[in-house]
């Protein structure tokens, strides 16, 4: 096996900020790193509360995460469905939104 050292030329090394278009360090572009990270995680603040039920924090989860089955999400996946909402008279399009929201069975509670 022939394995060489690292040469030993003097070759220049720089840094970069791979954060900033510029590549140059400052403060301010961390500042909006760190900040733009944290409203990343907001939502999970109000899902993960401590004491809330596992089953009231797994069913904010799914919905955050689109995975309640109805039929926005259904068509969504291609799949071949007639929305309607059953829960209300109106016949409305059956949407995350209008179920949680704006049906007149979710403005009761």
């Amino acid at each position: 096996m022939n394995i060489r050292p690292p040469g030993t030329e003097a070759i220049l090394d720089k840094a970069w900020w791979v954060q900033s278009s510029k590549r140059d360090f400052t403060v301010k572009s961390t500042f909006h790193i760190l900040r733009r990270k944290k409203a990343e995680k907001d939502w999970s603040s109000y899902m993960w509360v401590k004491g809330l039920p596992y089953k009231i924090r797994f069913f904010l989860w799914r919905i955050w995460d689109k995975r309640i089955t109805n039929d926005d999400n259904l068509k969504r996946m291609r799949v071949q469905v007639v929305s309607k909402c059953y829960c209300c008279e109106k016949g409305e399009i059956e949407t995350m939104s209008h179920l949680l929201l704006t049906a007149p069975i979710a403005q009761k509670l």
